[in-house]
């Protein structure tokens, strides 16, 4: 998940001629790509410095034309070592159906220093040097102390514990952060000149292949190497009717193909015959008309654009069957033929603009809005600003075109005029395995702080700030061979000691804790050394206690390349970090491969992992393997080590479950987040947003009892259960209730709509569960809803229960604009749910009002979230039950009559008659009772309300007959606030008497009632 982090860092004036093609991030190397209809520019990716450019001449646009498209290979590298390319190609396509083939060789061993213009070398666009270069001459004495430092420090140059902060690790910094903007050099090497009208082209993965469709109804495919040319002719097809919409999915080597009559099938290359050719699978009939289709770069979804919406749908391709499952309409909107979208790498989000008005959005893959150019348009134009200076600022919330960089951290922003190119930073939110939640940009860590309502923000190392501008999410593999290579994974977690841990392929890093009582402080870090010969590659890590475990990936060296595709396999490493949390205080720490103390391979793959705490101390770490496998680990405190400050940790595999038998169900690779429950059932959540429950049978209580003697084997048994689907991930609390002990719950984040279950209701009664399709033999009277929020204002991210109240927390965005410059912030934000639990309980689950009371009472916004109930349902002419109900649940707490005052204080007057009626009183008699419980606070609050009342309502519906003009009191009336004035003295509450003396002044003009009321005391 990803959010605009502030306004746009900085810009660039593109002094290019329009019209721009394309804007493209380079794989594999630090470099972006702008074609417009005759020149290729290359820059360099985070300062968007000019590097390359190639104008193409008038006798190439006379013969060729203009370019219409940009395409790029990609190539997979060892990305865990940062691993990138040296030459790139780079494919156009022009209006005459030409392909233009540029080669971009990108020098990395050589700096550029100056920039010149290619059409006139004595114009010189830039000259700058970069902070850190490695032409520096030999000198035998940095020789010397650079050997030193390798001898000393292990082979690194890196000190074992830093302090970002100090001054004398700026030169450390300088050296690590800093790095050199390489020599690169365009080149056009060829043009091929196509038969047909190119339709549609694309560059196979790892691979010499071009692949075309044309308006001759032909798939061709193209070598560039051997140029070979084979055609796949659909016409010679009988399912073939004509093409309207044809794209090629990258990734799964297959096409989506779209016919004039709605037909939407999928064409599979036929690997089994010796020439080309491709099987046609019908997925569905469309009932729409389809302008576009997005492929999802990581995932297996796909979005079909319409006349009016954006549709998200699964596709799921099988030996025997494949399918396209509708998951939900992603996105509304009018004026669709204007309207273009795009993906990101990581496959998250995706950004939609429109090409009439030029605003802009990015939205989840499940739909919910994480940033709007508009309202930040319009808050913008609210602000106190000039015409001038509010182009300036507001210039980036509009678009003509752009790109997402391959780390999916920045967006490049191409304005409404292609003028200008604007860098915009973003925040990502890494996978949530703790209750707080971890930010980060390329350059800092962000953690919410709930007391201050704001973000504490750590800077990240340098070694880290290089690794996160350089990884990326696509490496140029198929998903099917995804792990032949290795692969590296960016992970940020945080322990109980509060200590942040950051990994990626070979680096690993730990911290202080950040925060000292309720204070947060700046943390040390300790970098780690690795003394064995072989790399690490960390894909991913967790705390336990003081114990930091490593899923180590290393690829396999017993089998056949050839025969197995996926080489990579994990092991589990166990590093004793106890030590480290006392470094701010001098404790001595070295961070290295001794702190090693256990180390095991499974000898598969990892897919995922949770840790469960158990009681006294115990954990339990449940691993999904590749295999089919679900292998559950008890962790647990042993012997005290001999070593000072440290513990032995006693680990077993407890059991061991095998999902061979619904491995055509459950596609295992693709789960993203699991969850055991009673350790014995599952919940899977896929990428795709499908989540499953995998179930276990239960067993008789006399088996059990058999089991627990050991005279009988177990036979475990399961089912899996789809739940529910677009969902973005799931969180298990523990909320508890009034004496209710471990009420634990389960929230799907479901777009823009948060669903929260009772894990344990959930499990019992799954097959009641709301859109589960059950069998004609389960009888279902009333099925299993949820508590459902709907939340607008900010991107909700878990559920908490914080004192007294249940809420659900997330950050939103806040805009300033100061000096005459806009700055974006983003801060944490919170909205009370309890008010759902209640409302839940009481009109889905039917509990007696006095056991919601019993369940609630102990919540401080008890009170509160009553009165907001009897605001939701009084505004229904049909809710009237559902009123009556609220009221009898307040009738049986002790505040309800201060309540009720509350929420007549809110609501307009002319629902006050309906509300009585309800009650069965009158606004005097209500009074009355007051009055009798000797409340001399309600009595004074109330009687505000009630003259405001008469004042509003019934002086302009039914006025009163009074003796004084003007006046809407009576005798009864006047005698009551003499009444409340009396009990107001007596218990000494002079301002309210005041406040209350000026508000009849207000009512009667002639202070009739006042002089009445000095007389009296």
């Amino acid at each position: 998940m990803a959010w605009v982090n502030s306004c746009a860092t900085f810009l660039i004036p593109l002094l290019l001629s329009p019209p721009i093609v394309a804007i493209t991030p380079i794989p594999q190397t630090p470099l972006l790509a702008v074609v417009t209809s005759s020149t290729v520019a290359i820059y360099e990716s985070s300062s968007l410095l000019p590097l390359a450019i190639h104008k193409r001449a008038n006798e190439c646009l006379t013969n060729h034309k203009q370019s219409v498209s940009a395409r790029i290979r990609h190539v997979s590298v060892d990305t865990s070592k940062l691993g990138h390319m040296h030459s790139v190609n780079l494919y156009i396509q022009t209006a005459a159906d030409y392909i233009l083939i540029y080669h971009l060789f990108v020098n990395y061993s050589r700096s550029l220093y100056e920039v010149t213009d290619v059409n006139n070398g004595e114009r010189l666009l830039q000259n700058s040097k970069p902070l850190a270069s490695d032409n520096s001459r030999f000198n035998l004495a940095n020789f010397i102390k650079t050997a030193t430092k390798s001898i000393i420090q292990g082979g690194s140059a890196d000190t074992n514990l830093t302090n970002m902060e100090h001054f004398n690790n700026a030169a450390v910094d300088d050296d690590q952060r800093n790095e050199n903007i390489p020599l690169v050099k365009l080149t056009m090497i060829k043009i091929l000149r196509m038969n047909a009208g190119i339709t549609g082209f694309w560059c196979k993965l790892n691979s010499q292949n071009l692949i075309f469709t044309n308006d001759c109804d032909e798939i061709q495919i193209l070598n560039l190497k051997t140029f070979n040319n084979e055609i796949i002719k659909l016409a010679d097809s009988k399912w073939y009717y004509d093409t309207t919409l044809i794209e090629y999915n990258l990734n799964d080597n297959y096409f989506l193909h779209l016919s004039s009559t709605g037909e939407l099938g999928v064409l599979q290359f036929n690997q089994s015959k010796s020439s080309v050719a491709v099987d046609y699978t019908l997925l569905t009939k469309l009932d729409f008309e389809c302008r576009h289709i997005l492929i999802n770069p990581q995932y297996n979804l796909v979005i079909l654009q319409s006349d009016t919406d954006l549709k998200i749908y699964k596709v799921t391709l099988g030996a025997k069957t494949s399918t396209l499952c509708f998951i939900k309409t992603l996105y509304e909107f009018t004026n669709s033929s204007q309207l273009s979208c795009k993906w990101s790498p990581c496959g998250s989000f995706l950004i939609v603009w429109n090409m009439q008005t030029n605003y802009w959005k990015m939205i989840s893959k499940f739909g919910f809005i994480l940033f709007d150019s508009k309202a930040l348009s319009e808050e913008i134009a609210a602000a106190d600003i000039d015409s001038e200076n509010l182009l300036r600022v507001n210039d980036f919330c509009f678009v003509s075109d752009c790109a997402i960089a391959l780390n999916s951290q920045t967006l490049y922003i191409l304005n409404k005029d292609s003028s200008k190119i604007y860098h915009l930073d973003l925040l990502r939110l890494l996978e949530r395995f703790s209750n707080m939640s971890i930010f980060h940009d390329e350059n800092y860590i962000s953690v919410p702080v709930s007391e201050s309502n704001s973000f504490a923000r750590f800077p990240i190392l340098p070694t880290f700030q290089k690794v996160l501008s350089h990884f990326q999410y696509v490496n140029g593999t198929a998903l099917a061979s995804s792990h032949r290579k290795p692969t590296g994974y960016f992970t940020i977690r945080v322990s109980e000691s509060l200590q942040l841990s950051m990994s990626y392929g070979p680096h690993l890093a730990i911290s202080t804790p950040i925060k000292l009582g309720s204070d947060f402080s700046h943390p040390l870090w300790y970098v780690f050394y690795n003394h064995f010969v072989e790399p690490l590659n960390i894909v991913n890590h967790f705390w336990v206690k003081d114990n930091l475990i490593l899923i180590n990936r290393y690829a396999r060296d017993d089998v056949d390349p050839e025969e197995f595709p996926d080489m990579m396999i994990d092991e589990l490493m166990i590093l004793n970090t106890a030590a480290s949390k006392y470094g701010a205080g001098g404790a001595n720490f070295k961070f290295d491969s001794d702190s090693l103390v256990w180390r095991h391979s499974f000898r598969n793959r990892i897919v995922t992992f949770e840790l469960i705490d158990l009681v006294d101390g115990m954990k339990t770490l449940v691993l999904i393997t590749n295999d089919m496998r679900i292998i559950l680990m008890e962790l647990s405190k042993g012997e005290r080590s001999e070593k000072p400050g440290a513990m032995k940790i006693s680990i077993r595999v407890r059991r061991t479950i095998h999902l061979s038998s619904i491995k055509h169900k459950l596609p295992i690779t693709l789960i993203q987040q699991m969850t055991m429950v009673d350790g014995k059932h599952f919940f899977f959540l896929l990428n795709n947003g499908d989540l499953y429950l995998l179930k276990n049978q239960i067993t008789s209580p006399e088996d059990e009892v058999a089991n627990q003697r050991g005279t009988t084997q177990v036979n475990n048994m399961y089912d899996l259960i789809k739940i529910s689907s677009a969902v973005e991930s799931f969180q298990v609390s523990e909320i508890n209730f009034n004496q209710q002990r471990h009420n634990r719950y389960i929230t799907f984040f479901n777009g823009g709509e948060v669903l929260v279950y009772n894990m344990g209701e959930l499990v019992e009664r799954i097959y009641e569960f709301e859109g589960v399709e059950h069998s004609s033999e389960v009888d279902v009277e009333k099925p299993l809803r949820p508590i459902k929020i709907k939340i607008a204002s900010f991107m909700p991210l878990r559920i908490y229960q914080s004192n007294g109240s249940i809420e659900v927390a997330g950050f939103e965005y806040q805009a300033m604009v100061k000096s005459d410059f806009l700055i974006l912030k983003h801060r944490p934000s919170r909205q009370l749910i309890l008010n759902k639990f209640i409302q839940h309980d009481l009109f889905e689950s039917n509990l007696l009002t006095m056991e919601i009371t019993r369940k609630f009472s102990n919540f401080g916004n008890y009170d509160y979230c009553l009165e907001l109930l009897l605001f939701e349902n009084l505004y229904e002419s049909d809710e009237a039950n559902r009123l009556r109900k609220v009221c009898q649940l307040v009738d049986a707490t002790a505040n309800s009559d201060s309540i009720y005052i509350n929420f007549l204080r809110k609501i307009e007057v002319k629902y006050w008659d309906q509300f009585f009626k309800l009650l069965d009183q009158t606004p005097v008699g209500f009074m009355n009772r007051l009055r009798e419980s000797n409340n001399v606070e309600l009595c004074y609050n109330y009687l505000n309300i009630y003259l405001n009342f008469k004042r509003e309502f019934e002086s302009s519906v039914t006025p009163f007959e009074t003796e004084e003009k003007g006046s809407i009191l009576d005798a009864k009336d006047c005698e009551l606030i003499k009444q409340i004035i009396k009990m107001l003295l007596e218990a000494q509450k002079w301002d309210e008497c005041f406040e209350l003396c000026r508000y009849i002044k207000l009512l009667q003009p002639s202070g009739n009632i006042l002089r009445e009321i000095r007389q009296s005391i």
